[in-house]
């Protein structure tokens, strides 16, 4: 016996009719799709929601940004200008 369909939606092909707004998100930042990885992506974002999703939760400021690369480069700089005592 064939399944009867009952709206268009419900035909193979045609997807879930309308689109949500992670789908939009997910879609325009995969550079494969359809793909495993988006599939996935597509489930985060649309547990976290789609206002939520994508938005990384420390908030650094450009300052302190600044002062962490400052900090590295200056460790840098001390391991590479030390010097070593000739007796």
């Amino acid at each position: 016996m064939k399944k009867a369909f009952a709206t268009e939606e419900d035909k193979k092909g045609k997807g879930s009719g309308t689109k949500d707004a992670c789908y939009h998100k997910v879609k325009a930042s995969a550079s494969v799709w359809p793909s495993a990885y988006a599939s996935g992506r597509l489930v985060q974002c649309r547990k976290k929601g789609a206002a939520n999703y994508g938005n990384s939760k420390k908030n650094h400021t450009l300052g302190e940004m600044n002062l962490n690369l400052f900090r590295k480069v200056q460790h840098g700089l001390r391991s590479l200008v030390r010097i070593k005592k000739v007796d």
